[in-house]
């Protein structure tokens, strides 16, 4: 169990101070729990809360609920302040409600199928390298976000950490419990409060000495530890005290005997680099992200401890070192201040960097305004001068940063200033403007200190995370990855891990039909605006599709899948091409996919944006737009999603050809909209169902996109939403929201599934946005093409039988 000491409880003041923390926070609801939810059968027990499974009345979806017996004794509002607050992150649980019944506390989070990491543990004894490398940097990755936002989590055992299904997979992992979790507020940025779990905790915490965040980083090295052996390296019974635990990190790990001869080089430094007893010489999250044993973790090896006498071993060998230690003790080890540690000079660096700047960023909004006053063309060429359209652009030092918008204020004013953003280099990754839903937005180096200038500036501050301190490095470590794969690869040999090019996309297809030439074959929409061939994947078996009862039907029915409308979401041509190899390679194989095979015809344009997506490959890797020239030099494309001729800029576009969501001179300006157009027109007395697969957001919408307004159909629609969402969410636990476009994120006028469905007739039009909700946005990480992959295609296998049974009765 982990331990906080405080006195705070005694002070006679505590309990009114918690309640009025608890009232102030947003997101809090003070109506009864019990209204919303049933609650079922107890989870687990604390000292002071107890979890229960539960349900949510209306939508009948199951959670976890943690109610807290008395706030006044246990102060939640941290903890639920952080969770609002990094609720998007993927790997941290995510919470769908609080209530405060005063006095107790009620944290409905998702629900954890899996159980914890320790379950694992004790039931497998210990782990193989390659599960562990990759458990690990699951979690490395989220803790680095943490550090960076400056939370410290300071309890990092393996109980708070658990599976959100029973597949246990490292992508189901999440750290469930930040009860200890600490924003690092004081002016040196130290922490003073010793809350752990003894096994864990570091040195400079159990000897009740400041500590930053490093350690955590200690945390973390006798997880990974524990991982590899099956036991904690220096608590070695649960009666261990405190002061003999903290005894024995003063002597030096021996990675000797059956259970280390099995592990790599690489990894025995990893470990004795984060156990350093000295604080400041132990990496950073962000360092450890980077280490060489996570570049290459499927080659490690697989093989793990298969007798109980291994771990006897490793607990004699460290009992006996320990006692020679003592039986001719040394020198003590006397612990450096934490503010010598390059965690805290770097922290300090950046606080003094931002105190130096003086400027008011609400006379540069002022500035920015009058320019757009005269005509655009002038200013867009003042900014292109200085900009070189040949080169790579780099967005080094650029940095991701989450912005929150607790009230209509601040909504307003972000909204103002996202119209004028890209003057200023400034990119709004997400463009849903509502409050308490997260604003993912680029910002260049030279507009940091701007940006945050104005963001405070006004009476309701509005704050930020920085999610991402280097965009740049991010983007340059996908490309060092990426491989050239020959022509002549074999269709299982296509690597459905990776990020590809249109040419690699493009030899895949052609490999696709000569490996399945029965099911398989190649179809054109026609050119893009650079002559780059818009080519697709149709799969099609030679059965007749039938009805429920057997009876064959007359016509087959056809499905429209996209993806790369917008050229940066690489992740939907990636899940495009998983999903068709999975129809292909499982036929005849999957009954389920055999069905659907037979029963629907299926058009595949992987990449729809071709010349947007080469272009990202080679000049800009968050182009979003088409490559076509406009009536202003130097602004290229147009939005391919704000371009069709249903409702077009009507709201939710620009007509600045400037802007990211410039919705072209006309409907159908762009050459590619009007060809897919003309495609799904001609086979619109076939095509039933189209999906449109953008990210990031994990989102499953419908029509309207131009209006809040829902469509006739729209129950049809969302209950088949519903569907895919349900299936997809079983398979990894991932949480998407379903509901028609303008009412779920935003007004976007001119967009596909409104045409699709206002005027081409598709009935099961659906936009689609995939992982992630913005940890990582458009730069999703190859790790997780798999996972989406695979949770996409359940969703739309279970979508498909809901349509079959409305289209073929």
């Amino acid at each position: 169990m982990a331990t906080l000491i405080t006195a705070r409880q005694n002070d006679p003041t505590y309990s009114n101070d918690v309640e009025r923390r608890l009232r102030s926070i947003v997101g809090v609801k003070l109506t009864p729990f019990q209204d919303e939810y049933d609650v079922k059968e107890p989870l687990g027990r604390g000292k002071t809360s107890t979890c229960y499974r539960c349900i949510h009345r209306q939508t009948r979806q199951e959670y976890a609920v943690k109610i807290i017996k008395d706030a006044s004794i246990n102060d939640p509002s941290d903890e639920i302040e952080l969770l609002f607050r990094y609720n998007q992150l993927t790997h941290i649980i995510r919470m769908r409600d609080a209530f405060f019944n005063a006095p107790k506390v009620y944290i409905v989070t998702e629900l954890m199928r899996g159980g914890e990491l320790f379950d694992k543990i004790r039931q497998e004894k210990s782990l193989s390298e390659r599960e562990s490398a990759k458990i690990m940097n699951v979690i490395i990755k989220t803790i680095e976000q943490l550090h960076r936002n400056s939370i410290v989590h300071r309890d990092l055992q393996p109980r708070n950490i658990m599976y959100v299904n029973e597949s246990r997979q490292p992508s189901s992992l999440r750290i469930v419990d930040l009860g200890f979790a600490k924003q690092q507020r004081a002016e040196n940025g130290l922490l003073m409060t010793p809350c752990f779990t003894k096994e864990y905790a570091a040195p400079e915490v159990l000897s009740r000495k400041k500590y930053d965040e490093s350690c955590d980083i200690w945390s973390l090295g006798i997880l990974l530890y524990t991982l590899l052996a099956g036991n904690t390296p220096f608590a070695l019974d649960r009666n261990d005290s405190h002061d003999l635990i903290l005894a024995r990190t003063a002597v030096k790990l021996q990675f000797t005997g059956p259970t280390w001869d099995r592990v790599t080089d690489n990894a025995k430094a990893l470990v004795s680099a984060m156990l350093d007893v000295d604080p400041k010489k132990r990496p950073t999250a962000l360092e450890l992200c980077k280490h060489p044993w996570f570049a290459d973790m499927d080659s490690l090896p697989n093989t793990k401890l298969s007798n109980i006498q291994d771990h006897n071993l490793v607990r004699h060998n460290l009992d006996a070192t320990f006692h020679a230690i003592n039986a001719n003790p040394s020198k003590n080890l006397t612990l450096g201040p934490i503010g010598d540690s390059n965690l805290f000079k770097r922290r300090n660096e950046r606080t003094n960097h931002q105190q130096q700047t003086g400027k008011i960023f609400c006379n540069y909004l002022w500035d920015t305004m009058r320019i757009l006053s005269v005509p655009i063309i002038v200013s867009v060429l003042l900014v292109s001068i200085l900009s070189n359209v040949n080169a790579y652009k780099s967005y080094s030092k650029h940095e991701l940063w989450r912005v929150y918008v607790r009230n209509n204020e601040q909504v307003a004013r972000m909204l103002e200033f996202s119209r004028i953003a890209h003057l200023h280099g400034i990119n709004f990754w997400s463009e849903e403007f509502r409050m308490n839903i997260p604003i993912i937005v680029s910002v260049p180096p030279e507009s940091v200190e701007d940006f945050a200038e104005y963001l405070l500036s006004s009476d309701s501050k509005i704050e930020y995370d920085i999610m991402m301190n280097d965009i740049g490095t991010v983007i340059e470590q996908q490309k060092l990855t990426h491989k050239v794969r020959p022509s002549t690869m074999n269709a299982d040999d296509f690597a459905y891990d990776k990020y590809h090019t249109i040419d690699e996309i493009h030899a895949w297809i052609d490999k696709m039909v000569q490996t399945y030439p029965t099911l398989a074959s190649t179809f054109t929409v026609g050119q893009s605006y650079e002559k780059r061939d818009m080519k697709g994947l149709k799969i099609s078996s030679s059965k007749l599709a039938r009805k429920r009862d057997g009876t064959p039907v007359n016509q087959k029915k056809a499905v429209w899948w996209d993806g790369g409308i917008h050229a940066r979401e690489w992740i939907s041509p990636a899940t495009n091409i998983f999903i068709a190899h999975a129809l292909l390679s499982n036929y005849s194989k999957d009954p389920n996919i055999t069905h659907l095979v037979d029963q629907f015809d299926y058009y595949i344009l992987p990449v729809f944006n071709v010349d947007g997506y080469a272009y990202t490959w080679t000049k800009d890797r968050l182009w979003r737009k088409t490559r076509s020239k406009t009536s202003i030099p130097l602004c290229y494309g147009a939005d391919p999603n704000r371009n069709w001729d249903y409702k077009w800029c009507e709201g939710g576009a620009s007509r600045d050809p400037c802007s990211d969501t410039y919705c072209g001179h006309k409907a159908f300006s762009e050459v590619e909209t009007t060809q897919v157009s003309q495609f799904i027109g001609a086979h619109n007395d076939t095509i039933v169902h189209y999906i449109n697969f953008h990210s990031f957001s994990q989102l499953w919408m419908t029509p309207w996109g131009y209006t809040t307004k829902k469509p006739d159909q729209f129950k049809l629609q969302d209950d088949g939403s519903a569907a895919a969402v349900n299936a997809l969410t079983a398979v990894y636990g991932t949480q998407y929201v379903h509901g028609n476009i303008g009412a779920t994120i935003y007004i976007a006028s001119g967009n596909t599934v409104d045409w699709t469905s206002g005027t081409a007739n598709v009935i099961f039009s659906y936009a689609v946005e995939l992982r992630d909700t913005g940890e990582y946005g458009f730069l999703l990480p190859e790790d997780q093409i798999i996972p989406t992959g695979q949770e996409t295609l359940a969703g739309e296998m279970a979508l498909l039988k809901y349509i079959e049974g409305h289209v073929y009765g």
